[in-house]
């Protein structure tokens, strides 16, 4: 990313930025490119390409901050965007100074066939082949959607605390939403793959093998008996089936350093303390290569790391931003994420999963006498600060007598993710993440996040439906 002002100028701009007081300034540069693609009813019904760029600027003076942005990036415009920032942060005299330092990222793109210099006619072929192949069972597939995104984000990031890191990203998403019908019954099922590739993710992972998933898996559906009722063991599939959403939403916002800070968490102060399974161990790592959560840097120029937030069961630290960070007294974790420059960063998840057990996924099964297999969570909604979620389960079995049975429908699983975490009896050594087919986490503003876990046992939770 070539800024329009250089390094002289970009000092000068953060020192204006402190003239009047404040303690902390900070200039996020961003450019990004991209194209969505909407397929339905055998045809593109949209199709867009996209491109923004400019900056945002914050300001903060005693854990207040202000926060302007512009997309006219002359010097004079930057200036007037902030004194704006600055008023707001109300700040009145410091005399700061600062050396930028460039943090150079030593990561090796993968990137074989970059989306950006791809042609529209490659990109609109994908989905075609998509859609044909999830309507080769005409007697059954009602409605095909297909949708393709990408984009290379490229930022860069100057603070008065001497930070000047670059990053680029580049995602890639893809989903075939299949609806099968039969008689007054409808069954919705959604397949995805994409995560920091370009379009090679294709040579191993084709179109077709996607929608046939999801379609295979609507018809089957369509048999499906209703749900049981009622407290259950659970038992749910790895990260193939996307359950490392549950854990996201259950758990993961409530150790986010915001919601710990006001006291909004039921993890706050708890440091030390057991609050799972003593099976249980949960990370968040933004250096993982080629997920969608990941990146050299966060949105702050803190570099992403692996984060042990419980470690068998015990609590062990907080997902941290650099203001975050700063009031509980810790180091920032590289969790400072944001969803454009006309955001201020916000702590965030990147990739959040639970580590491998020592089980085997089989064994974990063959111990259950009646339970509930969940083999995939479709959407569903969390208590970011409490914990409560409830999720439809888009794929469901019985359990019987240590075996997977019949399939059902209609099931959704409710609870608090405190509970769940201290209910977990078993997990399994099949850890996988999510298959980044289009995971965004909207807390307050869009993010693309990862996630993912073994398979795991889960003893008394509360499965709702319609009885057998």
């Amino acid at each position: 990313m070539q800024l329009p002002i250089n390094e002289s100028e970009i000092k000068r701009i953060l020192s204006v930025a402190l003239e009047t007081g404040a303690e902390f300034a900070e200039l996020f540069f961003e450019n990004t490119e991209g194209t969505n693609i909407l397929f339905e009813e055998n045809k593109v019904k949209d199709f867009k390409i996209f491109s923004d760029c400019g900056l945002g600027i914050r300001v903060v003076k005693n854990g207040i901050f202000g926060y302007a942005c512009t997309s006219d990036l002359n010097f004079s415009s930057i200036i007037s965007a902030v004194k704006i920032a600055r008023s707001i942060a109300n700040a009145s005299n410091n005399s700061k100074t600062f050396t930028l330092a460039m943090r150079e990222s030593h990561i090796v793109s993968r990137i074989l066939k970059p989306c950006i210099t791809a042609s529209e006619e490659a990109k609109i072929n994908l989905l075609e082949r998509a859609n044909n192949s999830a309507r080769e069972n005409e007697n059954y597939i009602s409605q095909v959607i297909v949708k393709y995104n990408d984009y290379q984000q490229n930022v860069q990031i100057f603070n008065t605390d001497g930070v000047w890191a670059k990053d680029t990203r580049n995602l890639i998403e893809f989903s075939v939403r299949v609806i099968a019908k039969k008689g007054d019954m409808l069954q919705t099922v959604v397949r995805g793959k994409g995560g920091q590739y370009g379009l090679e993710i294709f040579d191993t992972i084709t179109p077709e093998s996607i929608a046939k998933d999801a379609s295979t898996a609507a018809i089957k559906m369509l048999d499906a008996k209703p749900s049981p009722t009622g407290p259950m063991t659970v038992v749910i599939n790895n990260g193939i089936g996307d359950g490392g959403v549950l854990i996201h939403e259950a758990c993961g916002h409530a150790l986010e350093s915001d919601f710990i800070v006001k006291k909004n968490s039921i993890y706050s102060d708890m440091i030390g303390k057991q609050v799972a399974s003593s099976l249980i161990t949960m990370i968040d790592d933004g250096s993982l290569p080629e997920r969608s959560g990941s990146f050299f840097c966060d949105d702050e120029g803190t570099i992403a790391k692996r984060n042990i937030l419980i470690e068998k069961g015990v609590l062990k630290g907080y997902m941290c931003d650099l203001i975050g960070a700063k009031q509980l007294n810790m180091l920032p974790t590289g969790n400072g994420r944001r969803q454009s420059f006309r955001y201020a960063p916000i702590p965030r998840m990147t990739c959040t999963f639970i580590d491998n057990g020592n089980r085997k996924p089989d064994e974990i099964i063959k111990e259950v006498k009646k339970g509930f297999f969940v083999a995939r969570i479709g959407g569903g909604s969390g208590d970011l600060t409490g914990g409560g979620f409830i999720f439809t389960v888009e794929e469901g079995y019985l359990i019987e007598n240590g075996e997977i049975t019949t399939p059902v429908r209609g099931a959704t699983l409710e609870g608090k993710g405190s509970d769940v975490l201290l209910g977990i009896d078993a997990v399994g050594n099949d850890l996988q993440l999510d298959s980044g087919g289009g995971g965004r986490c909207g807390k307050m503003q869009l993010a693309p996040v990862s996630f993912g876990q073994p398979t795991i046992r889960i003893k008394n939770m509360l499965i709702g439906g319609t009885s057998i």
